[in-house]
């Protein structure tokens, strides 16, 4: 049987690696090509940590990665904060990573739609970041909506491989709206465990692939986000 993610055969899937060890191993090399994934998990979970790993993971390999935050932090801010970390090189910043603010209009759905298809087809990254679209529900309220189908439909024709941040309702493991219009589910877990936390992560799901299942450990240390396999 032939099957096929964005025009390729099934068990010859090109991937695109994440820079994050342990999970590339996990997934037969990184995410599909061209495939959109959820990185969920509470706030403190790491999202942002793993999904600029991604992009700089990309520019290392010469890509270019549109990273778009709904947070209202300066580019300055937000460099200085992930700086910290062995995998952040600032020159990649300098051309082949481009952040790009959405806070300030959060609540114009119009306006978020033409900024996001603007920055993509100016720019024409291979990689790309939506960090968070919990922060765009919130904002939006019932306009949320149209905006996430206008992104499912859309990031289908760019040619771009994309990680989308979500936060879970309270009592839930990942936002189950997202997850039903994307390629690939990654959660991240920070759970309390006694006087302590644990770190870890599962793959729900991940098109075309043969992956690891199961909550995972993970750490976050200067060298970024680690997933340690059978532990």
């Amino acid at each position: 049987m032939r099957s096929f993610l964005g025009g390729e055969v099934l068990g010859k899937i090109e991937r695109v690696a994440t820079g994050v060890v342990g999970l590339d191993e996990m997934m037969g090399g990184g995410v599909p090509h061209l495939s959109t994934v959820l990185v969920a998990g509470e706030s403190g979970t790491g999202k942002t940590t793993l999904c600029m790993q991604f992009l700089c993971k990309g520019a290392e390999m010469g890509e270019r990665g549109l990273y778009f935050s709904a947070f209202s932090e300066p580019p300055e801010l937000m460099l200085r904060f992930i700086s910290t970390y062995e995998f952040v090189n600032p020159q990649y910043f300098k051309g082949c990573i481009k952040y790009v603010d959405l806070g300030g209009f959060c609540e114009d759905r119009e306006r978020l739609l033409q900024t996001i298809e603007a920055e993509v087809n100016n720019f024409r990254p291979q990689r790309m970041v939506i960090d968070s679209l919990s922060v765009l529900e919130r904002a939006l309220k019932q306009e949320y909506r149209p905006l996430l189908l206008w992104l499912a439909r859309m990031i289908r024709q760019w040619p771009t491989t994309t990680l989308v941040a979500g936060e879970p309702d309270l009592g839930e493991s990942y936002p189950a709206e997202i997850a039903a219009l994307v390629d690939g589910v990654i959660i991240l877990y920070n759970a309390e465990m006694g006087c302590m936390r644990r770190r870890s992560m599962e793959i729900l799901k991940m098109v075309g692939t043969s992956h690891r299942c199961g909550k995972q450990a993970v750490d976050i240390s200067a060298k970024g986000f680690i997933v340690y396999p059978g532990l």
